[in-house]
């Protein structure tokens, strides 16, 4: 969000934000597994405290800490979570609903540019 061309105020930041929390090997995100489809991501989240993996299939694909963000590239694309991501120690997350996201990104170029490359980087590392 520090790409935005307008700062947001403290009062904007928490009506857009949903503090969230998680214990050690809690599921955050459900994708695919077991054959089925994951659902449809309605949300970006922003990592404050803690770390979380990122799962494929079962298979870790990436680790994440505080300053990392996730949720990217199924909002973007608007495509089902193709992956799962779980908690590794207690996590605090800020969850940004879909929603909201998309006022902020047609709001913003720099920021929808921010998060298109990172969605590309992501898709072209990982092509599930």
């Amino acid at each position: 969000l520090q790409s935005l061309e307008e700062p947001l105020n403290a009062q904007t930041k928490h009506n857009l934000m949903n503090q969230v929390f998680f214990a050690p090997h809690q599921c955050i995100v459900q994708g695919f597994q077991s054959g089925r489809r994951g659902t449809s991501s309605n949300s970006l989240y922003f990592i404050d405290h803690g770390e979380v993996r990122v799962t494929h299939k079962g298979v870790d694909v990436a680790r994440l800490r505080a300053g990392d963000y996730f949720g990217e590239v199924a909002l973007l694309v608007s495509q089902a979570t193709m992956v799962s991501v779980y908690a590794v120690t207690c996590v605090e997350l800020f969850e940004v609903k879909a929603a909201d996201m998309w006022r902020l990104l047609n709001a913003s170029t720099r920021l929808y540019n921010v998060l298109l490359r990172k969605a590309t980087l992501t898709i072209s590392r990982h092509p599930f």
